[in-house]
């Protein structure tokens, strides 16, 4: 024997035995349970087999061996197992090259399917192994692990050399044979009789070695059973020089086939022949004698006491002798060894029959080695199978398509009819068929439903793990409710296992054959369970997939959703003011780059000449300040704020008033163009960003159409409502660098519409000084009250029949000190604006109260008298007017019949049960309430019934034009409807802004009770009102 390791040519590795699905550690877990299922497997093929199995890593650490090996080198398992081949099996002056031969193969990824090398025993002994290997791969490609089964063959190589010497010995004494017999050497002469035998059996012996030797390399170098049998007959009929040579091998039913043959012509062939041996089956002596490994052999079949038909069977093959030999394999009577001598009878000598014993022997190891190359072939294809499907599975996260690839990879595997995904619905009381593959001429039954109630086989696939295997449907008693479907599909035969992942059961995958029956064999029942494991893992890969793909759909719609409402008004689906900004920062950036680009040469007035005479009036002149080299890219804003839209809202309701700005916001975006961005601000302001703009002219065109839009009655359920807006132009300016001050501007110029009867207005720099003049004003009425620099002044309230007295309207006056006596008609609005009219209110309430409690304690004659104060609607809504009301009375020690509260029609109609409950408290506590102002607004008849009023005042507007020269004008008839509807309601009428006689005497004759104006007096200050409270006490009584 040598110390020299030998190896065959490489052959390509055999394919990779798993490629994983899914995660990191799913992708572990069934790694490591595929390499525990093939270690399994493994174990079961080299268990039973007279030959050494083992599995180590790429680093020769050991996982597996069987008995047999440790038999061979009397090793125990726990002593082997974890440890490192080389330094335990491997003689130390091999070591070195047997690592790099293996390493380097590994390398290449070539498998060293086949070779030779000494391993060492614990005694010391070498035995020499002939291996066959397989390398592993796991899912990356990369080789984890090799397989070897080894025979020992230690014995053999001896007899090899043992042969090989014995040749040498007879070729240093060559025997030269004379021509009387004897030997001659040389010149001597002598008897060689004796030693010619002894050379006739040493020869013999040295071919029987060498036929031996033959067809166990023979064995050892071809893995094709078919070759190695051929063989085999071919040199045992050459080496006894018989006529025939065949090997019979016993089928399921007794019967045997001639399936290996060598024959010598002109004897007859056999080969393929099946012979039903009646007197063999009908002999269990004889059959249980071969299954013992007895031979069996005939020198003289004529002479033989055998069973004639026995007899006859040989007779009837040519055969006169005949020599045979039990093939016992896997524990039972695989075939036999048959040498037939034809041409006469013929005495078979004890070396002859051991010879065949022998090699009978050989053939079961062929045997043993072409099952143990199948099944090894069968799961490597299992595995390549198992490959294929999962690498399908692996190439699409998308479940469907993971499904359809599953199915029409199943479909070609298995060569079946039909190959489905049925998946559980969510309600888990039916089954559907989402996924499945057909051969052509089958019927598809995708998407149909499979009830699991009443549906015994269902319920059995989804209440194991193990696969249910069904080789005929027609006898299967679990189908029998579903056997009218099973037949109208053609089913013949299913193969079925349930999905499931970490114990819940998902579907199942199932294999129909059409229409006739099919026996599934237990690879294809192994292969289906394993793949339903791995599309388990898949499954739950592509629903997480899916998952996670839906849940960053809806976080980036969430997201676009959030990035649109950020910059959108929700009512209006307008851009807001926060975008509105951003666009217009971009246009007053775009007109700086211009204008530093384009310096001007000259600065010509914008052109006006596409507009009104009007327009191109001072008032609507462009800003000194604009360029005329920023026209090319100029651009203009406008401003619109749609005019009483308060009073429809208050009236008709807040919803009515939402479906208003919506239809406003419709028509607004028919009027501008693609370029151009219409946006809401808030409330019942719109602006419109004009790009682009050479001429002024464009945005004056633009409010045109707007107003002409908006002039189209809305219709809000049942009621038609009209709308106008007052829009203010703000033409861009290179003097701009904030996006606010246009639009503070665009602002300013709507006001200024607002307050005239033109549609429109274009910013100028007189604009901007009123704005600043009124902020000024709001800054100093905020110190007014600080300051005490307001005032209240009294205006006497005097009944019309009798002339007396009745009372004061508390009059709220301004000292400024730079200006002088504000009216309030400047400053009030600024305060209901900014929100000041509230701590105005307030003042004026307790001021008021406070001076007519001192005219009560100076004046006897004066308590009688009641004060007037206004409150506005800001004030009305207080949740704590009231405790104010109370607060002030009990303070000035006064009741609530000297106090009288003016408010003016919209504030009734902003929240009318608010209202009446807080009247009907101002009642209980004795304090009338004055509509001021009656017959300007929007007069009802309802309210007036709704709300406990007390006094209507009519507004001096209706005054003014009494007496006129045609008594039937529209003013007499107002105030005589007034005072009439008051007379009916039992409401006191007040006439505000009587200046003559003859108003006075008009009023008298229609019976309006109270009256006042600078006819009776204008208001007064304090002094005055106290100087007219004290004359009252001289004035004679009225008549």
């Amino acid at each position: 024997m040598t110390d020299d390791v030998t190896a065959t040519d490489a052959n390509p590795v055999l394919p990779s035995v798993e490629a994983m699905v899914g995660g990191d550690d799913a992708s572990a877990d069934s790694r490591r349970g595929n390499f525990q299922a093939s270690d399994r497997h493994f174990e079961a093929i080299v268990e039973n087999l007279a030959l050494a199995g083992l599995v180590v890593d790429t680093q020769g650490q050991i996982l597996l061996c069987n008995d047999y090996l440790l038999s061979l080198t009397g090793w125990q398992r726990h002593e082997v197992i974890g440890g490192s081949w080389l330094e335990l099996f491997i003689p130390p002056q091999m070591r070195h090259s047997l690592r790099e031969l293996f390493q380097g193969a590994i390398a290449r990824r070539e498998c060293l399917t086949h070779h030779e090398n000494e391993i060492l025993t614990r005694s010391g002994d070498r035995r020499l192994i002939s291996w066959i290997n397989t390398f592993l791969a796991g899912s990356d490609g990369a080789i984890e692990r090799i397989t070897s089964i080894g025979q020992d063959i230690t014995a053999q190589r001896r007899a090899e050399q043992q042969l090989q010497e014995r040749e040498d010995r007879t070729v240093l004494f060559p025997v030269i044979t004379g021509s009387d017999g004897n030997l001659a050497i040389g010149s001597v002469a002598t008897d060689i009789t004796p030693l010619a035998v002894a050379q006739t059996a040493l020869r013999r012996q040295a071919e029987e070695e060498r036929l031996i030797c033959t067809i166990t390399q023979h064995i050892h170098q071809s893995m094709d059973v078919d070759q190695i049998l051929q063989t085999t007959v071919t040199e045992v009929r050459q080496f006894l020089q018989t006529d025939r040579v065949l090997i019979y091998r016993f089928n399921p039913d007794g019967s045997g086939t001639m399936v290996v043959e060598a024959v010598l012509p002109p004897w007859m062939a056999t080969l393929g022949t099946t012979v039903e041996d009646t007197c063999f089956i009908t002999n269990p002596a004889l059959v249980e004698c071969y299954r013992q490994g007895r031979t069996h052999h005939i020198d003289n079949i004529h002479q033989a006491k055998i069973n004639p038909c026995y007899r006859n069977l040989l007779a009837g093959f040519q055969v006169q002798a005949n020599l045979v030999v039990p093939i016992n394999y896997g524990g039972d009577l695989w075939g036999l060894l048959c040498v037939h001598h034809c041409r006469s009878p013929r005495q078979w000598n004890p070396a002859e029959v051991a010879l065949i014993e022998q090699l009978a022997n050989q053939v079961v190891i062929a045997l043993q080695q072409s099952q143990l190359l199948t099944q090894t072939t069968a799961q490597a294809q299992q595995e390549k199978l198992l490959n294929d499907i999962i690498s399908s599975m692996s190439d699409s996260l998308d479940l469907q398509t993971l499904m359809q690839r599953t199915t029409h990879t199943m479909l070609h595997t298995f060569k079946a009819s039909r190959s489905m995904v049925i998946l559980c619905q969510a309600t888990d009381a039916q089954l559907i068929h989402t996924a499945t593959a057909c051969v052509p001429g089958c019927l598809d039954i995708k998407d149909q439903v499979i009830p699991i109630e009443g549906n015994p086989h269902a319920q059995r696939i989804l209440s194991q793990e193990a696969p249910v295997v069904v080789n005929d449907v027609t006898q299967e008693p679990d189908l029998a409710p579903m056997l009218g479907l099973a037949q109208a599909l053609e089913i013949g035969a299913m193969l079925a296992v349930s999905i499931r992942y970490r114990g819940v059961v998902r579907g199942m995958l199932s294999l129909h054959q059409c229409p006739n029956p099919r026996p599934w064999s237990e690879a294809e029942v192994n292969l289906i369970k394993r793949i339903a494991d791995h599309l388990a893992i898949a499954i739950n890969q592509a629903e997480l997939y899916a998952q996670a793909q839906a849940e960053l759909v809806e976080r980036e719609r969430l997201e676009a959703q959030l990035r649109h409402d950020a910059g959108h008004d929700l009512l209006t689906g307008l851009p807001n003011r926060v975008l509105f900004l951003e666009r217009l920062a971009q246009a007053v950036n775009r007109l700086h780059q211009h204008c530093y680009q384009h310096p001007p040469l000259t600065a010509p007035a914008i052109s006006l000449e596409d507009a009104s005479p009007e327009d191109a009036s001072p008032e609507n002149a462009p800003p000194e300040h604009i360029s005329a080299a920023c026209c090319d890219c100029q651009f203009a804003v406008l401003f619109l704020d749609l005019d009483r839209f308060k009073v429809i809202n208050d009236s008709l309701g807040h919803a009515m008033g939402d479906q208003l700005l919506q239809v406003v916001a419709q028509r607004l975006q028919t009027c501008v163009r693609s370029a151009d961005v219409a946006a809401r601000l808030g409330g019942d302001e719109f602006v419109v960003l004009l790009a682009d703009l050479s001429d002024a002219a464009v945005a004056i065109g633009l409010a045109q159409r707007i107003h002409a839009a908006l002039e189209a009655p809305v219709l809000l359920e049942g009621h038609e409502v009209f709308i106008h807006a007052s829009i203010g132009i703000a033409l861009g300016a290179a003097s701009y660098t904030d996006p606010n001050q246009v639009l503070r501007d665009a602002d300013i110029a709507m006001y200024k519409a607002k307050g005239s009867t033109r549609e429109y207005a274009i910013f100028d720099a007189p604009m901007h000084t009123v704005v600043m003049q009124q902020m000024e004003l709001e800054n100093d009425l905020r110190r007014a009250l600080e300051r005490s620099e307001l005032r209240l002044h009294y205006q006497p309230i005097v009944a019309l029949a009798t002339g007396c007295v009745q009372g004061f309207e508390a009059l709220v006056r301004w000292q400024h000190p730079r200006r002088g006596l504000v009216p309030p008609t400047d400053f009030i609005p600024t305060a209901e604006n900014t929100g000041l009219i509230t701590t105005l209110d307030l003042w004026t309430l307790n001021e008021a109260c406070r001076q007519l409690s001192a005219w009560h304690h100076r004046f006897d004659h004066s308590h009688h008298l009641a004060v007037n104060v206004n409150l506005s609607g800001k004030q009305f809504v207080r949740p704590d007017l009231i405790e104010q009301i109370d607060a002030a009375l009990a303070h000035n020690g006064l009741q609530g019949r000297h106090l009288k509260v003016e408010i003016t029609e919209s504030v009734l109609i902003q929240n009318a049960p608010m209202a009446i409950d807080l009247l009907e408290q101002l009642r209980q506590r004795h304090i009338q309430v004055c509509m001021d102002d009656f017959g300007t607004g929007y007069s009802s008849l309802s309210y007036l019934n709704r709300f406990p009023i007390d006094v209507l005042k009519i507004d001096k507007s209706f005054i003014t034009n009494i007496p006129s020269s045609d008594p039937s004008q529209g003013d007499y008839e107002i105030v005589k409807a007034i005072i009439g509807l008051a007379d009916s309601l039992n409401l006191t009428v007040v006439a505000e802004g009587i200046e003559t006689r003859e108003q006075m005497q008009y009023l008298q004759s229609h019976r309006c009770q109270g009256g006042q104006g600078y006819y009776f007096s204008r208001p007064l200050t304090v002094a005055a009102a106290t100087e007219f409270i004290a004359q009252l006490a001289l004035a004679p009584e009225p008549a």
